[in-house]
């Protein structure tokens, strides 16, 4: 599948998810919105994907099944993003942070698992912590 599948995600699509990982990481949200903006785009490997703490989608077994129940269970639309990927349309990017070593799944959990079922490996903004 094409590189340029995935598109660089916003502060403004990924604000709330910040908000989020401010208050669970007790760090401060201008931290944080530093580190998106310094956040650079990477391939991510299979290795670091297995290590992300929060997304199911860290499991490579993981089938539709699952992926559309978890989906489900967030109130979160997962075929429109299968359909996208599969239809090579670009789709904002994951975003993911490591803090000292933790590697955990900032926004785009539904997108992991999108791309996870269909065995595509995702490129993401990782923020260094």
């Amino acid at each position: 599948m094409a590189k340029d599948m995935w598109r660089r995600t916003t502060l403004s699509d990924e604000y709330a998810e910040l908000q989020r990982v401010a208050a669970e990481e007790q760090l401060p949200l201008d931290f944080l919105v530093l580190a998106f903006n310094a956040g650079t785009v990477v391939q991510l490997t299979e290795p670091d994907w297995q290590r992300l703490e929060n997304t199911e989608s860290s499991d490579p077994q993981l089938t539709i099944t699952q992926a559309l129940a978890y989906a489900r269970t967030y109130g979160r639309d997962l075929p429109p993003l299968i359909r996208a990927l599969l239809a090579q349309r670009p789709v904002p990017m994951p975003v993911v942070a490591d803090r000292g070593g933790r590697l955990f799944c900032v926004g785009g959990n539904t997108r992991l698992m999108a791309a996870r079922v269909l065995r595509l490996m995702p490129e993401v903004l990782w923020l260094q912590l």
